[in-house]
C-alpha cells in the first residue's frame, strides 16, 4: 500500500473490490475480506493503520449505500455482498478511478483540470466521491483563517456553489453529519473561540495533515498557507 499512499482509502477499496468481484456476481463476505488480505501480499489495511474487518467494511460500504445481504453460494447461506449493488457505485465514480491510477503512475506533477478549474455547482462535479469534494471546499472555506465555528462552516459550504451541500443521500450537510465525515480521518470538533465566542467548530491544524494527504496536488500548487488572524 506504500506505493498507494495518496490514493484515498475508499477509492482504493472500490477499485480493489473492483477486482475481487471480476467475474462473479456475489461473494460472502469473508471470501471478500480473504481476497482483499491476498490482492496485495499482505493484510488490507484501513486509514487507521488496522486491519480490514467485517466491520469496517461495512463501515466504509455503508456511505455509499451499499450494505451486506443474506448471499447463498453452493448451497451456503451468509452475509455478503453483491456485484449489482457495488456496480452502481463503480459506475459513478470511473473518471475519478482512472484519474487516481494516472495520477499515481506520474513521476513529476503536472496541472490538474480539477485543480486550477474552480467548480461552480455540483452537477459538473458528480463523479468526485462525496469526501474529496467536502475535503476540497473545506480547503476553500478554510483560506486564510485557522479555526472556523461549525455553523460558519456550513453556512459558508452552503454559499460556495450557490445552493444547499448536499451528500449522496440528496440531504443536506448539517453539524452531525460534516462530524461523521470528517470522524473517519481522526479530525474531530473542539471549541473554538472566534472574535471572543466560543462554540464547536474545527481548526485548520487538524485538517491540514488530512488535505495534505488527500488533495497533494492542490498543496503542491499552493503551497502551504502560513499563519492568518482567525475570523469568523
Amino acid at each position: 500500500h506504500t506505493s498507494d499512499q495518496n490514493t484515498p482509502v475508499d477509492i482504493r477499496l472500490l477499485r480493489d473490490l473492483h477486482t475481487v468481484f471480476e467475474g462473479v456476481n456475489a461473494l460472502h463476505t469473508v471470501t471478500i475480506l480473504e481476497r482483499l488480505h491476498q490482492l496485495h501480499g499482505r493484510p488490507w489495511i484501513h486509514e487507521y493503520g488496522r486491519e480490514l474487518t467485517n466491520r469496517s467494511l461495512a463501515y466504509e460500504l455503508k456511505r455509499y449505500g451499499v450494505v451486506s445481504v443474506q448471499v447463498n453460494l453452493g448451497g451456503v447461506n451468509r452475509r455478503g455482498y453483491q456485484r449489482k449493488h457495488l456496480q452502481r457505485v463503480w459506475d459513478r465514480i470511473p473518471s475519478t478511478m482512472e484519474r487516481i491510477d494516472d495520477q499515481r503512475d506520474q513521476t513529476a506533477p503536472t496541472a490538474s483540470v480539477e485543480t486550477t478549474t474552480p467548480v461552480t455547482n455540483h452537477t459538473s462535479d458528480q463523479n468526485t466521491p462525496v469526501d474529496i469534494r467536502l475535503l476540497r471546499d473545506l480547503h476553500t472555506v478554510f483560506e486564510g483563517v485557522n479555526a472556523l465555528h461549525t455553523v460558519t462552516i456550513l453556512e459558508r459550504l452552503h454559499q460556495l456553489h450557490g445552493r444547499l451541500w448536499i451528500n449522496e443521500y440528496g440531504r443536506e450537510l448539517t453539524a452531525h453529519s460534516l462530524a461523521y465525515r470528517l470522524r473517519p480521518y481522526g479530525v474531530g470538533s473542539v471549541n473554538v473561540e472566534v472574535e471572543g465566542v466560543t462554540h464547536r467548530g474545527y481548526r485548520r491544524k487538524d485538517l491540514q495533515p488530512v488535505w495534505d494527504r488527500y488533495l497533494p496536488r492542490r498543496r503542491q500548487q499552493e503551497g502551504v498557507p502560513g499563519d492568518h488572524n482567525v475570523c469568523s
